[in-house]
């Protein structure tokens, strides 16, 4: 889907079918990024921070409801665009779903990214279940994206 929240909807004659197939994509995705933080938890033990393994837990919650949010949203779009091509791109649902999606994705879900990695990159620097300099690299990647400096 394009950048813009306001593109007319072409990308949904050329690109549709590339779209559904990373949507129909997306709950594997989340499948994997909920054994990590398990993972993650169950080798860490007694060693993590009740605080901050909070934080990470419930920021990755939000992340991955967030992002089966936006899927769903896109996967209606692309639904509904077969159905009735003319008439979706038309309409005012098409623009709100379409800016729904791309808030929904390059704001919140970017922000809650955020909040995890940095969390992550904390908890790794406590307990040193990681090297420090990938723990660095983890404070230094999220604060360019929730600043804007990498779009």
């Amino acid at each position: 889907m394009p950048d813009d929240p306001q593109e007319p909807g072409s990308w949904l004659n050329s690109q549709s079918s590339t779209v559904a197939l990373a949507v129909n994509l997306v709950p594997f995705a989340g499948i994997a990024f909920l054994w990590f933080i398990g993972v993650l938890r169950d080798r860490l033990g007694g060693r993590e921070d009740k605080f901050f393994a909070t934080v990470f837990f419930g920021g990755g919650l939000l992340f991955l409801a967030m992002l089966f949010s936006a899927a769903a949203v896109a996967g209606a779009l692309i639904i509904s665009f077969e159905a009735a091509p003319a008439q979706l791109i038309n309409s005012a649902t098409f623009h709100f779903a379409r800016a729904t999606a791309y808030s929904m994705m390059n704001v919140y879900t970017i922000k809650t990214a955020c909040v995890f990695m940095i969390t992550t990159s904390t908890i790794a620097i406590y307990t040193g279940f990681a090297p420090r300099w990938i723990a660095i690299l983890g404070y230094i990647h999220p604060c360019c994206f929730c600043s804007g400096a990498i779009t």
